[in-house]
Order: structure tokens, then C-alpha cells, then sequence
């Protein structure tokens, strides 16, 4: 599970990593004259450039609102030094940031020390608070497009280029109001986007106006900020910018590699990357696992002698593909799980271009290991199986003609580090062959309903970056009046549906919560839901990280569930899943029904690689309210069933069946 919403997503991660580094020479202006019209307007709008001059500090807190969790948030800026220091009091603790004019620190639960200069998190907080009113310095380059309408309002809408840290360009698309010139929102981005709205906007006593509330949203989460009080020009001590700590400094270091210039478009698999490149973007990610892993001894793995060893691995490895995987093995030194780096071609962010990932395209299918068997379990409609006449319960037995057993060894020979079992790391190795590039098309061996021989040829179709991220969600009521809730993923407005999904069903006599196949997603999403479902005070569990412990503890929302709940588990419900189904579990509230779970429940963050990957890597512990370790060996069901080829083909699902009969007491 993610434990950060806020750094959960590469969406996220760049939409609070956003620099205004110049993009044209000193002294020169390229926008249009329209553009720089508009802004100009926007600033006067605002109060003016001399009352935004006259601001040298500014102190402003807020209540950011995600997840139905609030965290309170304190910003000062001293503009005259160019220094910055952030706090949020959140669930888990306190996170600092700061920059004391030449370095940012951080102090998290998870990390305490001074970031280096080439993080792209320190890149971001450099560049705080350089906003429009500041688009002279910041050299960037605007122009008017056409004008659009909002919510039923005619918008001004400039644009203008981004640079993540890493020196990717996004495009931005500013929305002023027609009549008054403020800034509406911003979106960044193309078909994936991120958007920024601004509301309320008040008059502060510097004489400025500045939006009281503001809505980030992207395709994974929604945070809404509201401001509670925003002061100028008021004393500030040095010491709030300054870390104030020096045993993170006395940490072993490295050789420092030497800085390498980023690269501007993530490179193609067959690519090379320079061995600048590689080597910072290895001890980049190094040195966050070093730094950031909650147990200081590694479970016993020498960390150091890992970076000796993978070094000179690195330097061979000269194309993407090559070394991204010599990454990858390099983090899964561990045996955890959320460790793992994802190469280019399976990144989606705000700077992907075009519609699709066109080096990891699919046919729509699922499968699990059933019986002994690779069995279709589940089929998009529009995508090439489906259309080909592939069917659920067919039985996969060659891909490309490989069987999936020897897929699953030849995976498991090739990779190191933590492997789910067999039931769960098959067809996760299958599908990996499956998937590939769009122009190339895959080779099957099927057995169809009567167990005849089905060959099949089949191109792979590109999943449009819109939807990669898109919950699947579904509601309704079964037998008995029993309500039914399913939902893939713990992403996006799952939470919000969920939430009404249950304010609909509060007259059930029970409620199923189905989610099996859901590989979890935002850690903190178990907690809210976990209070829409709650009796009474309770909690999920605790993690442990470097420096602070959590407890995902909550307390019963407004019109929470009263009745008897069953959740559905399987072997592909991993993550947070895990958490919310074993948390419920042990504090008696939900009848677990079906298979056990993955096993895979680390909270963890992601941060973007400057080759366009992303390294995934794991900050805390889990144990369930009981103290049982549930990495490794998962959830297991208080009532076992399971589906079977013969269900699927009769178009049955006996978990269903049964969890409904527990319910109404048959």
C-alpha cells in the first residue's frame, strides 16, 4: 500500500514537483503581448505588483481534507532570504520540510536529514511560492489560446510549459475568469491531467487577494485545502528554517557521482542511457532505501556491499531495458514486497505523451491458476480476446509457445528479491508475457468449453492513458435485500462511491464487500472506509517506520453500516486490502470468505526516476490489530471458498453464493 496519498502516484508526485525554471534568455520577454496583457491584469486584479513586493514574510496554515482525514498544514516563506518551512501534523505524525537558503531538510517519520540537491523533491521546494505574480523572473514563456467555457463561464486560458525536476516539459493551461482576470485553475498535462482550482478568494490584510480554497484533483486522489489564516510580513526566527539535527549529516556517504544532465524524454527499452545517467539515477535510488527503510539493519542484508556489488552491473547496463532491470534486482535485495522499479514504458504521468503506453499494451484478459490450470476468469469488452471469441473458463496453455509453468520458472530463475506465491506469481508472470509492445501481436494455445484445442493470434491493443487508472466500481442488491459493493482499486473516488453506496443501502440486512483481484492502492483510503463500515472505535492495525509508529486506527462515520459484513478475499487481493480485511477481522467487525490473501502489505512510496521509471520503495512495517505479521502470509478467510473452471463456465460464482447464504443466516 502507498502510505502517502500525497506521493502515492507519479500524478501526485509531479504535481507538487512543478519548478519555474526560465525558458528563455534574460532580459527578454517571448510571450505574446495578449498573454502578458492577461497577467499583468490577473496581478492588478490581485492587488497589485507593489503590494506583492511590499510582502517579505508570509505565514499561512490550512486543513487539507483526503481521504475523509484531515491534516493541518503551516506554510511561512521569508521572501527577503529566500527561505521556506512547511509542517503538517497528520495521522501519522509530524512531516517538516525546509529550506534554509541553501539546502532542503526534511524531518518525516520515515527520514530525518537534509535532501540532496539533486533530489527531485529538493528541486520542487527550492522553486516554493514562485508563482504568476513572479512570471517576469521566472523567464517563462506565455501565450493566449482560445477562449473556453467552464461550468457554463467563458475563461481566458493561456499556456505556458512546465518543467518536472527532472527538466520533462509539461504543458499548463491557465483559466482566468473573464471579468475579473483571477485564476480560476490550472491543469496540467494532456490526456492524463491534474488540475489545480482555486475558490473563495479574500482580501488579506497586505491588501492582497489570494484563494482561500483550492482543489487539487488527479486521476488518483483529490485533496481540497482551506485556508484558516494567512498573515504577512510578520517576525520569523532563523531557526524554524534550519534543521537542527546533526546526526543525519554524520551518515556514511558514498562517493558522490558525478551530476549528470537529466534526461528530457524518458528513453525507449532498446535505448541506451548514458552511464552518467545511470549511475546517479542508481545511487539516487540507493540512498533512498538507505535512508528511508524502516529497519536500520536491513533485515541482516548488507546494504553497502549491495551498492559495491551493482555498481559495476549498472555501468554495463547500457539500454533502458537492461537497466532497469539490474535496478529492480538491486531493490529486491530486500525479500519485501513494494519494492520495485517500474522501467518508462510503464509509467504513466503528467508529462506521458500521446493517447497510450505503446510498449505496454494488453488483449484484455485475466486469468488465475485454478486447479492446476491457467483459466480466463475475466474479459474486457472492445479489447482484442474478447473479440477474438476467447471466453471465461478457457483454459490458457501455451503463450507464444511457452506452457505457464515454465513461464513461472524461467521468472523465477530470472528475478531475485520477494516472490508471492504460486497461485498469485503465475499469472502475474503470464501476463507480463502477454503484454508488450502495441505493433506486435501474441501467440495462444487455448482449450475451450469442451476442452478442443483453440489457437489464436491476437494483436495487442494499447489501454488509453485515461483509463489506466480508472476504479471500476459496482453496487447493487442481491438476494434477500443483501447489498453488494465491488471496486478495483483503492484509488481515485472509490471512497466517495463507496461512501454513497452504503448511505443507499442502510436498510440491508448485510452487506458484501467484494474485493477480490483488488491489488490495493492509497493506505490511508483502508481507514476511511474501514469507519464507513465501524460499530464502534477501532483499529486496523500499526506500522513502524525509521523514526514514528502509526495506528491506522479510526472512529465510526456519520451514517456508517450497521448490519453484518462479509468481505470477499482471493489470492490477487493484496496491499491494502490486506490491511482493511485483516484489521476488520481482528476487531470482529467483517466475516472474511473466500482464499487467503497475497501477502504483500508494506506501506510504501514512489518518487519518479529522472529516466522516466519509478522507483517504489517500502518505509514502514504492518502488523494487524492482533500483532501478526501479514507480509508474507496474508490474510487467511474465517469461511474458505473458491471458484472453479466449471463455475465459470456455468456463469456461476459460488463465493458470492455462499457469502450470501452466511448473510441471510441459511
Amino acid at each position: 500500500m502507498y502510505r502517502n496519498p500525497i506521493k502515492l502516484t507519479l500524478f501526485s508526485a509531479l504535481l507538487l514537483s512543478f519548478t519555474m525554471t526560465a525558458s528563455a534568455q534574460a532580459g527578454t520577454d517571448p510571450s505574446d503581448p495578449a498573454a502578458i496583457d492577461v497577467l499583468e491584469k490577473y496581478i492588478a486584479a490581485t492587488g497589485g505588483r507593489e503590494a506583492w513586493s511590499a510582502i517579505k514574510t508570509r505565514r499561512e496554515t490550512s486543513e487539507m481534507a483526503i481521504m475523509n482525514m484531515t491534516r493541518k498544514r503551516t506554510l511561512t516563506t521569508d521572501r527577503a532570504n529566500g527561505r521556506v518551512y512547511e509542517r503538517v501534523d497528520q495521522q501519522d505524525g509530524v512531516v517538516e520540510n525546509g529550506f534554509d537558503g541553501k539546502r532542503v531538510w526534511e524531518r518525516t517519520p520515515f527520514f530525518h536529514g537534509y535532501l540532496k540537491d539533486d533530489d527531485p523533491k529538493a528541486k520542487a521546494f527550492r522553486k516554493n511560492g514562485k508563482g504568476l505574480v513572479n512570471y517576469r523572473e521566472s523567464g517563462r514563456v506565455f501565450h493566449r489560446a482560445a477562449a473556453e467555457t467552464v461550468d457554463g463561464r467563458p475563461e481566458i486560458v493561456l499556456t505556458s510549459e512546465e518543467e518536472d525536476p527532472f527538466g520533462r516539459l509539461i504543458t499548463a493551461r491557465y483559466f482566468f475568469d473573464s471579468k475579473s482576470f483571477l485564476l480560476d485553475r490550472v491543469v496540467r498535462g494532456g490526456v492524463v491531467s491534474a488540475t489545480t482550482a482555486f475558490e473563495d478568494y479574500r482580501r488579506t490584510s497586505a491588501g492582497v487577494l489570494v484563494p482561500f480554497v483550492s482543489r487539487s484533483i488527479t486521476p488518483q486522489i483529490t485533496v481540497v485545502s482551506r485556508t484558516t489564516s494567512w498573515e504577512a510580513n510578520i517576525p520569523v526566527q532563523s531557526s524554524m528554517f534550519e534543521f537542527g539535527e546533526t546526526a543525519a549529516e554524520e551518515q556514511p556517504q558514498p562517493p558522490a557521482a558525478k551530476p549528470a544532465a537529466s534526461t528530457a524524454t524518458p528513453v525507449a527499452r532498446d535505448g541506451e542511457i548514458s552511464e552518467a545517467d545511470r549511475v546517479a539515477t542508481f545511487t539516487h535510488a540507493w540512498e533512498k532505501v538507505r535512508d528511508t527503510y524502516w529497519d536500520p539493519a536491513f533485515g541482516g542484508v548488507d546494504w553497502q556491499h549491495v551498492r559495491d556489488e551493482f555498481l559495476p552491473r549498472v555501468k554495463a547496463a547500457k539500454t533502458s531495458r537492461d537497466f532497469h532491470l539490474v535496478l529492480n534486482e538491486m531493490v529486491g535485495q530486500l525479500g519485501r514486497s513494494h519494492f520495485r522499479v517500474l522501467p518508462p514504458e510503464k509509467v504513466v504521468s503528467l508529462h506521458s505523451h500521446g493517447d497510450t503506453l505503446p510498449d505496454n499494451a494488453g488483449i484484455g484478459m485475466k486469468c488465475q491458476w485454478i486447479d492446476d490450470q491457467l483459466v480466463v476468469t475475466e474479459l474486457d469488452a472492445g479489447y482484442p480476446a474478447a473479440q477474438a471469441g476467447v471466453q471465461k473458463g478457457w483454459v490458457v496453455q501455451r503463450v507464444n509457445g511457452s506452457a505457464p509453468p515454465g513461464i513461472y520458472e524461467k521468472e523465477l530463475k530470472q528475478s531475485t528479491g520477494y516472490h508471492l506465491r504460486k497461485e498469485v506469481s503465475l499469472p502475474r508472470a503470464v501476463n507480463e508475457v502477454i503484454a508488450g509492445p502495441v505493433s506486435q501481436k501474441v501467440e495462444l494455445d487455448f482449450l475451450d468449453s469442451t476442452d478442443k484445442p483453440v489457437h489464436l493470434t491476437i494483436s495487442r491493443k494499447a489501454r488509453p492513458l485515461s483509463e489506466q487508472s480508472r476504479v471500476t466500481f459496482e453496487s447493487k442488491r442481491l438476494r434477500g435485500g443483501v447489498g453488494y459493493i465491488r471496486f478495483d482499486l483503492f484509488f481515485g473516488d472509490a471512497l466517495e462511491k463507496f461512501e454513497q453506496a452504503i448511505h443507499s443501502m442502510s436498510d440491508a440486512p448485510a452487506l458484501i464487500v467484494d474485493l477480490r483481484g483488488n491489488p490495493g492502492g492509497a493506505g490511508d483510503m483502508s481507514v476511511g472506509i474501514a469507519a464507513l463500515l465501524a460499530r464502534k472505535a477501532g483499529s486496523l492495525g500499526t506500522s513502524h517506520s525509521r523514526y514514528g509508529k502509526r495506528d491506522f486506527s479510526y472512529e465510526p462515520a456519520a451514517g456508517a453500516f450497521k448490519g453484518d459484513v462479509f468481505v470477499l478475499t482471493d489470492e490477487r487481493s493484496g496491499s491494502t486490502v490486506e490491511v482493511l480485511s485483516g484489521g476488520l477481522q481482528g476487531e470482529h467487525r467483517a466475516t472474511i470468505v473466500g482464499a487467503a490473501t497475497a501477502g504483500a502489505v508494506l506501506p510504501s512510496l514512489i518518487e519518479p526516476l529522472q529516466t522516466g521509471g519509478a522507483l517504489v520503495y517500502v518505509v514502514s512495517d504492518f502488523r494487524a490489530p492482533n500483532g501478526a505479521v501479514l507480509e508474507g502470509a496474508g490474510v487467511h478467510p474465517d469461511v474458505q471458498a473458491h471458484i472453479h473452471r466449471a463455475d465459470l463456465l456455468a456463469g456461476r460464482d459460488p463465493v458470492v453464493e455462499q457469502a450470501t447464504a452466511l448473510a441471510l443466516h441459511q
